[in-house]
């Protein structure tokens, strides 16, 4: 990545999700929330200015909130953009009684209206049969001006949001919403004001009757409310791509659309231009392949000047790239001035607060864009907002933004004077002084005894006497000090052991922190800032285009005379749309790629039991055991002869899993120190490197997200024979599918449905390339074509060999072995198995056992060479020419001269792999098995024979 600012052409980027506070008077903001954060305490969306409510008819056991939006978990489908499950469905509407309306209630921040105005959103639902008709339906409605919080309180009530801007289904046919992600754009013009601050509701609205109810499948993604993205509005956001130069990596010369061979690296150009009239000095960008890509980016960008960020991404797959970008002139936090005269609101003839305990806002209030509706104060000098029904234990902080998680948890929370007070001296009063809508709540500290001071010296007359006050209608804060010398140490005075300041999670502004400050200093005022803020969205348009390697020969024979020379020549073609990198080697015939007889179904042992380099080790992740005593999982090294974890020499962690769901893994090329695997979850596709070093060296790194909506992965394995990768995945027995997979962006690509397999568990390939799997609902070892998909059944398994399965092949016995989770003792936890491949007879070796609380062991990768071209070794008696070439789409074949030297060869035959590789992510290697006879001179009365 690179990043320059500068006059005409400057840099940045990151996540859009800013979000407004409600009332007369305050901010609009821009809003682009993906919802990656939904309830989360001091962060979600709740944080920032949304809202919900439930008007739903229900029984009362489920209270206001029983059937609000929530985030959806990654079953049923996953998100329009990343992570997977970030995106919101209605919460269980199948709970409303079968005649009442469900009526569940998404408000936006506040947002402006105008000439510019724009709302766009994602929306979908599910239609599958074995779920019954979808009946879901989506209102956006809008509220003009005002709080805007006002929705009713009856199902049928809209409140303040009379304005019906979209009505998704409005009929509640079955299947009425789209089942795949779709866009919906509501722009200026019609109920949209032309000036003013309201906001956006997202209403589920269904009519229920006993036959007709609603589904809750509806899901609603990356909603972006702003201006239009025609640079009118004070930003504009230029996207482009070119092929990628190293030697050029700022390139901001191309165009919105490119073409590009899959694999290759386009370098993207975004550029932001100021087109207001005043300074933007916070910056966020973001698209929606990697979301953040900067966040809170502070430069300052005057008027009339640009920005660029530069990314360079590997093109997998043909896609439209979203990005936005977002300006503002200011952070949304405060501005403090503490040059204001004192004026001390005594608070002492009011109420005693009881530290700790609860109390209710008596005005709308919002701290840090948070409606702070409960709230508490400590002894120590804190005033906390309370979002997780419980008030910070009385630790004091330190400087801020601190770490203390008590406080993290229950931010935003203000440090007036953040220090240990003894409990038995002086007392917090509360006040509310004026008139609505200019209230003040006044919380005074009054008379507090720092515990510094030891009992003898005690002297409440001269202890702190400090207060928080809290304005109605512009959320401003005090801090009012009367007292702050306790006559104690000096340098404990006036601050010197206390911390001051404002927090809202791990952001804040600390006034200070055991220094002095308040020597000179009586009142300190905070006041919410008000940036303008300027947004502005564009797509690029990727075109990956697949090459196509097309060998004229799958197999190579040459006869020449005894110490002889010969050629053979072979065409390579490109029957692809994109450019066709190539390359040759050779490798001596340790494994024998010729068929030892003619039935597709016969294995054949090509690697003795203990060859060299080739390491017996069997992978597997352990879901419910952690070896380090954690319990969140392990990554397993076992040998098949010792499954339990008994020592010496039993199964061993040799990784933590982090609380991963991991059921398909494979390693790629023959490189056993890397493992791929796929969070079932949230379908990453993760690569863990280090496999050989000892416990908990291993560590992973995320590749991307494989985009497979609704399908488990099932099965994970690399064809031998080509180099591509495929996994399997099956819908709760319901169908199971095929599909490639390129381990450089995690893009997939369908190879078809696997017929006759309701649900394949796993797969696995022979050294001949033959892809077999097992079917958990079959309880059966299938053969699958892997260019057809076809399935034929070689043979049941063991009655005991069923439950989740997980399956390998162990190239040295020619056979597999598989993993089964059916207990078959009262402390097992499944079994291990080897499988005949010709017929299909299942073989128990041994049970699996866990250390604690059992093993669930649902994956399998076994540490063993079967691929010909991993380590080309020298062939002296055969050479290629030219070495490799690039052949573009719709050009004409290259020759592959293949010279043989017999000079240093006895006569008799003789066996070399020849393998091809390429950058085609169907063939990524082509093995070509390679025989060559040598004899006497006086076989050759004809001449040189060869055959390809």
């Amino acid at each position: 990545m690179s990043r320059y600012w500068g006059g005409p052409a400057a840099c940045l980027m990151g996540l859009v999700a800013a979000a407004g506070a409600a009332g007369a008077g305050s901010l609009p903001l821009a809003v682009d929330e993906g919802f990656e954060q939904f309830a989360t305490p001091g962060v979600g969306i709740y944080a920032n200015g949304w809202m919900r409510q439930d008007n739903s008819e229900q029984p009362l056991r489920h209270g206001a909130q029983g059937h609000g939006w929530h985030q959806q978990s990654p079953w049923l489908y996953d998100g329009y953009d990343a992570p997977p499950r970030a995106y919101l469905v209605p919460l269980n509407p199948q709970q409303v009684p079968e005649g009442g309306v469900v009526s569940v209630w998404l408000l936006s921040p506040p947002v402006a209206f105008g000439g510019s105005f724009s709302l766009t959103f994602q929306a979908r639902s599910l239609s599958l049969p074995e779920l019954g008709p979808a009946v879901d339906r989506l209102q956006v409605r809008l509220c003009r001006s005002g709080a805007c919080t006002d929705v009713g309180t009856a199902a049928e009530d809209v409140g303040e949001f009379g304005d019906l801007l979209l009505d998704i289904n409005p009929d509640e046919e079955d299947d009425g919403v789209p089942s795949e992600w779709t866009r919906y754009t509501i722009g200026p013009g019609g109920a949209v004001p032309t000036s003013g601050v309201g906001r956006i509701a997202f209403r589920y609205y269904v009519r229920q009757t006993p036959a007709h109810r609603a589904s809750g499948r509806l899901g609603l993604d990356r909603v972006t409310i702003g201006t239009d993205p025609n640079g009118s509005a004070g930003l504009n956001l230029a996207l482009t791509a070119t092929a990628y130069d190293p030697s050029t990596p700022d390139a901001c010369d191309g165009s919105d659309r490119i073409e590009a061979t899959l694999g290759d690296r386009i370098n993207l150009c975004y550029e932001v231009t100021n087109t207001s009239p005043e300074t933007l000095r916070h910056h966020w960008l973001r698209d929606d392949r990697v979301g953040t890509i900067l966040s809170a980016d502070v430069h300052d960008l005057a008027p009339g000047a640009s920005y660029r960020y530069n990314r360079v991404i590997t093109v997998g797959r043909s896609e439209t790239l979203s990005a936005t970008a977002t300006s503002q002139t200011q952070a949304q936090d405060y501005h403090l001035d503490d040059s204001q005269p004192a004026d001390y609101l005594d608070a002492t003839d009011g109420e005693v607060v009881t530290p700790g305990a609860i109390a209710t806002m008596p005005f709308d209030f919002r701290f840090y864009r948070t409606s702070v509706d409960r709230y508490c104060v400590s002894n120590d000098g804190v005033f906390a907002a309370v979002l997780n029904g419980r008030c910070p234990d009385n630790a004091v902080v330190g400087a801020l933004p601190s770490g203390a998680s008590d406080y993290i948890e229950n931010s935003p929370f203000a440090a007036v004077y953040a220090a240990k007070f003894w409990t038995r001296y002086g007392a917090i009063h509360r006040k509310l002084v004026g008139t609505a809508p200019n209230r003040r709540l006044v919380i005074q500290w009054h008379q507090k005894v720092p515990a510094a001071i030891p009992p003898g010296q005690v002297d409440p007359s001269r202890g702190l006497d400090a207060e928080l006050i809290l304005h109605e209608g512009s959320n401003r804060i005090e801090y009012q000090y009367r007292n702050t010398r306790f006559g104690a140490l000096a340098q404990d005075d006036d601050g010197g052991n206390a911390s001051i300041g404002l927090q809202k999670d791990l952001h804040g502004i600390g006034y200070s922190y055991q220094t002095p400050s308040l020597r000179s200093v009586r009142r300190i005022v905070w006041t919410p800032t008000t940036p303008s803020i300027h947004v502005d969205s564009r797509a690029l348009q990727i075109v990956g285009l697949a090459p196509g390697l097309v060998s004229g020969a799958e197999t190579i024979s040459a006869i020449v005379p005894s110490h002889g020379s010969g050629r053979v020549q072979v065409g390579i073609g490109n029957a692809g749309e994109g450019r066709l990198d190539w390359s040759g080697a050779s490798a001596p015939a340790s494994f024998d790629l010729f068929p030892p007889s003619a039935s597709a179904r016969a294995v054949r042992d090509v690697l003795p039991a203990a060859a060299a380099g080739t390491p017996a080790a069997f992978h597997t992740f352990d879901l419910y055991n952690d070896w380090s005593g954690i319990g969140y999982g392990s990554l397993i090294r076992f040998d098949p002869a010792r499954t339990s974890y008994a020592p010496p020499g039993g199964a061993n962690g040799i990784a933590n899993l982090d609380g991963r769901q991991i059921r398909a893994i494979a390693f790629a090329d023959d490189d056993f120190r890397t493992l791929y695997a796929i969070d079932d979850a949230t379908h990453e596709l993760m690569r863990w490197v280090d496999l050989d070093r000892p416990f908990p060296a291993p560590h992973y790194e995320i590749v991307g997200t494989v985009p497979l909506p609704l399908n488990r992965i099932t099965g994970l394995r690399q064809d031998p024979t080509t180099g591509t990768m495929y996994l399997s995945t099956a819908t709760e027995g319901a169908g199971s599918a095929l599909w490639t997979l390129d381990l450089a962006t995690a893009a997939v690509h369908p190879v078809g449905a696997i017929a006759n397999a309701p649900q394949v568990a796993d797969i696995a390939f022979d050294v001949q390339g033959q892809l077999y799997g097992v079917d958990e609902t079959l309880g059966a070892l299938l053969m699958i074509d892997k260019h057809t998909t076809e399935a034929i059944a070689l043979g049941s398994l063991d009655p005991n060999a069923r439950g989740a399965l997980a399956l390998d092949y162990d190239a040295s016995s020619g056979s597999f072995h598989l993993l089964s989770s059916r207990p078959l003792s009262v402390n097992g936890s499944g079994a291990f198995w080897s499988i005949d491949a010709a017929s299909g007879a299942t073989t128990f070796i041994s049970e699996v056992f866990g250390i604690k609380s059992g093993a669930m062991w649902q994956s399998l990768a076994i540490a063993r060479r079967t691929n010909a071209c991993t380590a080309p070794e020298e062939v002296p008696w055969l050479s290629l020419s030219p070495p490799g070439g690039s052949i573009a789409a719709g050009a004409a074949p290259q020759v592959l001269n293949i010279d043989f030297d017999g000079a240093a060869l006895a006569d008799g035959w003789h066996s070399a792999n020849l393998c091809l590789y390429s950058n085609d992510p169907l063939r990524r290697r082509l093995t070509l098995p390679v025989r060559l006879f040598l004899g006497p001179d006086s076989l050759f009365a004809d001449g040189f024979e060869s055959n390809h």
